[in-house]
């Protein structure tokens, strides 16, 4: 007979989320686990080898898993198939910076674990093909580009015995999916969410929109702003209409900012070079850190094909 928990778990299967069996917490620190009490991770870990390709959205199968009586926590498949994103607030550097960028309460659903808020979102294709991004303490995970990723959910158990619980008229049944704050996702792509440097010690690649660009920059910084922005374009980075934009943004880019300005044939050979670098990591399924900390082996863009958007 399943209990309130699966129950629970099946009406999030119903959703068409993808539902994660994790091992229980049998009492505070002891997983169900074989390793039980010298578990690292009680109660966070998936049942089994190859978790990701076991997941199901089938409410009978994930109620069975609760006919033994013993503790089973749930996980949610985070990403394109569940269609969620979980941002998680796990201490005081997060929550100052999540209030710093001015993002404040959100609508969506969200719930409560261990030290800080879990808040769901909307997943979309433009986001970071990675499974996890960490940037000012804010952890995001995105299960993005074939990286699985996965959270507890409630009424799971936490390891200290507690349980998971949605925060009061802000469960799944309460709030519908809100999507990701552009602020939030411009922190995803760029070293930090305020100009500061971090990580790679350079300036976000969006500062070339606002600060000059010296003459021996001029090729990075106008590459790197490229690149950012051809990420952003998303699944429309085909299209037409949004190639011409974003050569409208880096020719401005290089016409305002780049002190002296670099000829209009090595801005359009940028260009190019941004949209094939953008494809070439899409379709790799490689992490695309590259949006934020380097890119393709420098060196001079060939310039033999036609600057006309659209052929590229």
């Amino acid at each position: 007979m399943a209990t309130g928990i699966g129950q629970l778990a099946a009406s999030y299967a119903a959703r068409g989320w993808q539902i994660v069996k994790l091992w229980g917490v049998a009492e505070p620190a002891v997983c169900t686990c074989w390793r039980g009490r010298d578990c690292a991770t009680p109660g966070k870990h998936p049942v089994g080898d190859q978790w990701q390709l076991r997941t199901t959205n089938e409410e009978d199968e994930v109620l069975a898993w609760f006919d033994s009586g013993k503790p089973v926590n749930i996980g949610l498949l985070l990403g394109p198939r569940s269609g969620v994103v979980d941002v998680e607030l796990d201490g005081p550097e997060a929550k100052e910076a999540w209030d710093n960028l001015g993002l404040g309460e959100i609508w969506t659903p969200t719930y409560t674990a261990g030290r800080g808020p879990h808040r769901l979102f909307q997943w979309d294709e433009s986001l970071p093909a990675v499974a996890v991004r960490k940037a000012l303490g804010i952890e995001v995970r995105i299960g993005n580009g074939g990286n699985a990723a996965q959270s507890v959910i409630p009424p799971s158990t936490h390891h200290t015995g507690k349980l998971y619980e949605w925060v009061p008229g802000m469960s799944p049944d309460d709030v519908e999916l809100q999507p990701l704050p552009e602020r939030l996702v411009n922190l995803l792509w760029n070293d930090d969410g305020t100009g500061q440097r971090v990580g790679t010690g350079r300036k976000p690649a969006r500062l070339a929109l606002s600060q000059p660009v010296n003459s021996g920059e001029r090729n990075e910084e106008v590459r790197r702003f490229a690149i950012r922005e051809a990420f952003r374009s998303g699944p429309d980075l085909d299209n037409e209409m949004e190639q011409q934009d974003l050569l409208l943004k880096v020719r401005m880019v290089n016409t305002v900012q780049c002190k002296p300005p670099m000829d209009d044939d090595e801005v359009v050979a940028i260009f190019r070079s941004a949209i094939a670098f953008v494809r070439k990591t899409r379709s790799a399924g490689m992490r695309q850190d590259a949006a934020r900390t380097g890119f393709e082996p420098r060196g001079a863009p060939g310039r033999t094909r036609s600057a006309q958007p659209g052929a590229w």
